[in-house]
């Protein structure tokens, strides 16, 4: 399935209180941690931009990364842009934008991605790259036409209510012929395409629409779309309640004691090598409420022969939060950030209560069955990644 989410205007761009659109977005795709790819190329990169983006998307149930054309992660562009399951693109310049995609081959990378499902996103100069064309304020005096990449047919104009000119212009262009039939969508307003069709018009804003705009012997038709409000049902939608993200290993000391180690003195639950710079951890609250932690080592296990492990310890969730996927999630978020330090594979001594939870997760038991003092009896189990 083919899938392009393209938006008049919103998102953490313009509504970092009601993340909505971005949401939605991420639900798309299914996953409980999706990689998601934001590309600032259209505002130069701006690490203002990029920084509110990891604000908003780190307190998102995702795994936020960026590419910047100026400072690249590597000559493998296509690799690192085929590693994530959605991209979302920023808004900005959008004739500059596509003449650096087309230099280092990016629309080439996203065609193919697009192709192989990787679900493409994005508002304003972001939204007009999917169409054939659209209207652009790129050349900063008026506002002008600019032709796109053409996943989606037909032109496109963002900010249809949010400036005054947009409308207007796209009506001309469209009734002069300098453009084919499109859409125009409002701030706040998103069409989502599923293989090259319609699917949808979903808002952040109540009184947010888009339009189908027709032209037809010099006359102008516009049609105004049905609409799925998003926060119709629920006001405070787009306010997330759950963060992942690493923490410093103090932070997990607490519930180390509260969960694994009661009745023990809090010296003991600091782990050797809690502090080793290659040793991170992992933390996911609920209203701002730590409630489920983990702790990753690079450490062997002689009985794997991958040369690169890394060893959990410490995984931990409050007895009030079981049960709900929280620490599914959790690991998720690990391994993605295990095989970006270049991890081959992961395990973790588990009590054998717990093998059939980490089995679900994907891991599967090496050895037999041992016994730790005072904790009871172990599997070791272990994940290639």
């Amino acid at each position: 399935m083919k899938q392009i989410i393209a938006m008049g205007g919103g998102g953490f761009s313009m509504e970092p209180d009601n993340l909505a659109l971005d949401q939605y977005i991420l639900d798309q795709s299914q996953k409980a941690l999706p990689k998601i790819l934001f590309l600032p190329t259209a505002s130069g990169d701006a690490e203002g931009y990029i920084k509110r983006f990891y604000d908003s998307f780190n307190s998102l149930p995702c795994i936020p990364s960026h590419l910047s054309l100026f400072k690249l992660p590597g000559r493998d562009l296509e690799r690192f842009i085929l590693h994530h399951d959605i991209v979302y693109v920023g808004g900005g310049n959008t004739k500059s934008m596509l003449a650096l995609w087309r230099e280092w081959g990016v629309d080439r990378i996203l065609r193919k991605g697009y192709e192989e499902g990787i679900i493409l996103s994005g508002l304003s100069a972001g939204s007009i790259c999917w169409f054939e064309s659209g209207v652009t304020d790129s050349f900063g005096d008026e506002l002008d036409i600019v032709k796109g990449l053409g996943f989606i047919q037909g032109s496109h104009s963002p900010h249809y209510d949010g400036e005054a000119e947009r409308r207007p212009a796209f009506h001309s262009f469209i009734e002069r012929g300098l453009i084919p039939d499109g859409y125009g969508a409002d701030d706040g307003a998103a069409l989502h395409f599923v293989d090259g069709a319609l699917k949808g018009v979903l808002t952040s804003r109540p009184h947010a629409s888009a339009y189908k705009v027709e032209g037809r012997d010099g006359i102008i038709s516009e049609t105004k779309l049905g609409i799925t409000y998003l926060n119709e049902h629920n006001p405070s939608k787009g306010r997330p309640s759950m963060i992942i993200k690493e923490i410093p290993a103090k932070a997990t000391y607490e519930m180390r004691h509260e969960v694994l180690r009661p009745g023990q003195p809090l010296e003991a639950c600091i782990y050797e090598g809690d502090e080793d710079e290659r040793t991170f951890h992992i933390g996911v609250y609920l209203q701002d409420r730590l409630v489920c932690i983990g702790s990753f080592y690079p450490e062997q296990e002689k009985s794997l022969s991958q040369q690169n492990q890394y060893r959990l310890r410490g995984m931990a969730t409050l007895e009030s939060e079981r049960g709900k996927g929280i620490g599914s999630k959790l690991i998720a978020f690990a391994e993605s950030a295990m095989k970006d330090k270049g991890a081959e594979a992961w395990w973790c001594n588990a009590r054998t209560t717990a093998v059939p939870y980490y089995e679900k997760l994907g891991l599967q038991k090496v050895g037999d069955e041992f016994h730790i003092p005072e904790i009871g009896p172990h599997y070791v189990m272990c994940k290639i990644l």
